[in-house]
């Protein structure tokens, strides 16, 4: 019988039932959250604690969404600051890498939305601070762990890949960011007018991540009727005689790599 693992990056197919009303959860756009708004705060809370006319705490728990803040609602919300969104937009593809596995890639968006600046002088005092977001999100991107970061109660320093998917069955790329300003709830002919004056809105910092997920493939075989490790001798003469001598002895590894 094949055998299916049946995973895309960090996604099992089917998808398991799972239990009465319980969340449907995309891991990777869960793990780029929850990382990035570590990162955050771990990049700006300091600096804001010297800030008047502000809140201290860059990403509020309860103000990290994985989803589109401007995704249609059958009513109007309060939009909260400052918060961090975190969704999927955009087309995916999908490209062979192998003979034996595809890659899947999709657009992964971000945005930060931070509070209204009252006065000119806060502006002039927090003017620098996208910039520093943006560069914490390469810098994230770059090392892509945190010796104070684990995600999904995994322990400190954990690689989030290995959270989400099998090693090397996962990776994601900053594509960069950009600073205008987002607003929300502005009537029912309202446009996404990012970087764009709309009266009613607030700081902000919108960017993407490249993500890519292997399509695992089908074993055909039971890896429990594999061959194990086979020891082999090469055994050689000089061509002329039939005299032979001990050449080579080793191991031929299992095609799992450690039977």
């Amino acid at each position: 019988m094949p055998i299916d693992d049946g995973s895309v990056g960090g996604i099992q197919i089917p998808v398991a039932a799972g239990v009465e009303g319980e969340r449907w959860t995309d891991p990777a756009v869960d793990a780029l959250l929850d990382f990035a708004a570590f990162y955050i705060k771990d990049a700006i809370d300091d600096k804001l604690a010297r800030l008047t006319g502000t809140g201290h705490d860059a990403v509020p728990a309860d103000n990290r969404f994985p989803f589109d803040p401007l995704t249609p609602r059958g009513h109007q919300i309060k939009l909260p600051r400052p918060a961090l969104y975190v969704w999927w937009e955009g087309t995916s593809t999908v490209e062979q890498q192998t003979t034996i596995y595809d890659v899947r890639s999709r657009p992964i968006q971000f945005m930060y939305v931070y509070d209204e600046l009252p006065h000119y002088d806060e502006m002039v005092r927090r003017a620098g601070m996208m910039s520093a977001i943006d560069a914490a999100m390469a810098q994230m991107s770059m090392r892509q762990v945190h010796a104070d970061f684990g995600h999904s109660g995994d322990p400190s320093g954990t690689w989030i890949n290995y959270t989400v998917a099998d090693p090397n069955f996962m990776g994601w790329a900053w594509q960069g960011g950009f600073p205008g300003r987002f607003g929300i709830d502005e009537g029912p002919r309202a446009e996404r007018r990012f970087a764009k004056k709309s009266g009613r809105d607030y700081p902000a910092l919108k960017g993407s991540w490249l993500l890519q997920e292997r399509v695992a493939a089908q074993t055909l075989v039971d890896p429990d009727d594999m061959t194990g490790d086979v020891e082999v001798n090469i055994w050689a003469s000089d061509g002329e005689s039939t005299d032979t001598m001990d050449f080579l002895d080793g191991v031929l590894q299992a095609p799992d790599g450690d039977k």
